[in-house]
């Protein structure tokens, strides 16, 4: 194992230890909140905004170095929730070393039953770390070199706007056997006349 592992799995638990402290130091009835700038600016994280609905969630994510050996940096494309699969998919690039990640994700968008997730990267399972506070949970993990997709498998998504969509497409169906019928109604009524 290289110096660089040692540093990046000391500055990963280092990065949940801080997490765990900062939930600690909130009085009773209050709640941490990642929506605190000076906890997003202690561990440098990016946000990305998904657009679900009328409601935006953003997802935070933080490498603990976001940079390759040879002065590249890694970059999270895009990242996508599939509610087929209960899950969060993050396409990642440019990973030519092993990477610390934090992944802070709003527990209304994705959670899972006993906070038991399933992480896929690149098809493979993995461990984690975790930490979950009312609104959010807290995934720690090593993203290997070469890795572009990483998968959070839950057992809850938000409220599925396919619901939505099966309703409206319901909806239309039966209007369409309700035209039909009435056409065909006064089609044989006319052809009956003649």
């Amino acid at each position: 194992m290289t110096n660089q592992h040692v540093w990046i799995i000391a500055l990963g638990i280092f990065s949940v230890g801080l997490m765990s402290s900062a939930s600690a130091q909130t009085s009773p009835g209050s709640e941490f909140s990642i929506n605190d700038p000076l906890f997003r600016e202690t561990l440098d994280m990016d946000s990305y905004s998904l657009q679900i609905g009328d409601e935006a969630y953003n997802i935070y994510y933080a490498f603990v170095w976001d940079y390759n050996d040879d002065g590249t940096f890694v970059k999270v494309s895009s990242i996508l929730l599939n509610p087929e699969n209960k899950s969060l998919v993050m396409n990642i690039e440019n990973i030519k070393d092993t990477k610390y990640l934090d992944v802070v994700i709003p527990n209304k968008l994705l959670s899972a039953e006993d906070y038991k997730y399933t992480l896929l990267i690149d098809g493979v399972e993995k461990n984690y770390e975790i930490d979950w506070f009312p609104e959010h949970t807290i995934l720690g993990l090593i993203v290997p070199v070469d890795s572009g997709r990483i998968e959070i498998v839950g057992t809850h998504v938000i409220p599925e706007f396919g619901q939505i969509v099966s309703i409206v497409l319901l909806a239309g169906i039966a209007s369409i056997v309700f035209l039909t019928r009435r056409n065909m109604s006064s089609l044989l009524h006319s052809h009956n006349r003649i």
